[in-house]
């Protein structure tokens, strides 16, 4: 059975901060921080559902905020280069991926993968954390995703079409497209 939980970020104005809001959080459980490599900024997820928490975070700030979603027991965050998988019954981490680039969104969860996008491309991993396929390119500008296709659209005007965990597109015109993505 998928059961997605609402997970929400609150930001708070340093680490002070974040452990003060946290301190008096005693009907809720509050889970290990998750801190990237050198840190300037602080706040947590909120994590409601059958197993509620709270997630500390401390990252650097890259410009876009942590984001969570969960499905059953694991909630799944993305925090600068890094996706993180973490068992929400027990608070273990799953596995810590790094991105090829700057983390964007999830794009797709489901009981057996998770699909999500970069500046670059987009990358499929088991729920496990087990990289399955990845396709990076230039920076995405646009993309559509239409059942198991993904439309892309780069900010130099190139397009492609990849089916995800499908081959990668050949383009003859730049070859690192298939360098990264083999890589």
């Amino acid at each position: 059975m998928i059961m997605r939980t609402n997970c929400s970020w609150v930001a708070c104005d340093s680490r002070a901060d974040m452990q003060s809001r946290l301190l008096g959080q005693n009907q809720t459980r509050v889970l290990a921080p998750l801190v990237t490599e050198d840190p300037n900024s602080w706040g947590f997820l909120q994590i409601s559902g059958n197993h509620s928490a709270f997630l500390p975070v401390g990252y650097a700030d890259l410009g876009l905020e942590p984001t969570a979603v969960s499905l059953d027991n694991a909630v799944f965050v993305g925090i600068a280069e890094l996706v993180v998988g973490l068992d929400l019954s027990t608070g273990v981490t799953l596995f810590e991926y790094r991105m090829p680039t700057v983390f964007h969104e999830f794009v797709r969860i489901d009981q057996h993968e998770i699909l999500l996008r970069d500046e670059i491309g987009f990358v499929l991993l088991s729920c496990s954390g087990e990289e399955l396929w990845k396709f990076c390119t230039d920076l995405v500008a646009d993309y559509e995703q239409l059942g198991n296709e993904l439309h892309v659209t780069t900010f130099e005007g190139k397009s492609y079409q990849v089916r995800v965990g499908g081959p990668l597109p050949e383009d003859p015109f730049d070859s690192s497209a298939r360098r990264l993505a083999d890589s």
